[in-house]
């Protein structure tokens, strides 16, 4: 397991009871893992417990979603799989675009940590501190 999947693991482990911090990580992850197709919003992770997180988290704001779950291996022999959240928009899902697209960033603290905890879950990575320290989402 790499060093950035360690990371995120220990991320997920994170529990976060206030609400606007739980939508805060929400937003960045449909934020930089959404995509706007045809009808509906596919979340693209790399990660199973990623995937988990933000379909736990979209049955939580829009319990009733129309949802889908695919899973994509690219390379077979390198085990290199992309999982994707199909979000069908209904009238309870429709503004889902505008998470994507919007430019809010939270005003407070404990939101802002929130935010960017998952945009790194769903888009970052860190090398290991021995090497070159190296964070990038």
């Amino acid at each position: 397991m790499s060093f950035a999947s360690d990371v995120k693991s220990e991320m997920l482990c994170i529990k976060t009871t206030e609400q606007c911090c739980i939508r805060s990580e929400f937003d960045a992850l449909i934020k930089f893992g959404g995509i706007v197709v045809d009808g509906r919003v596919d979340l693209v992770y790399n990660s199973a417990a990623v995937t988990r997180r933000a379909l736990t988290l979209v049955k939580k704001f829009y319990p009733d979603a129309r949802t889908g779950v695919a899973v994509i291996q690219l390379k077979p022999m390198k085990r290199i799989k992309r999982y994707i959240i199909k979000i069908f928009l209904t009238q309870s899902t429709e503004l889902l675009p505008q998470i994507i697209v919007g430019n809010e960033f939270p005003l407070n603290d404990c939101c802002r940590a929130a935010f960017l905890r998952g945009m790194f879950l769903a888009r970052g990575t860190v090398s290991r501190p021995e090497s070159e320290y190296h964070w990038e989402i």
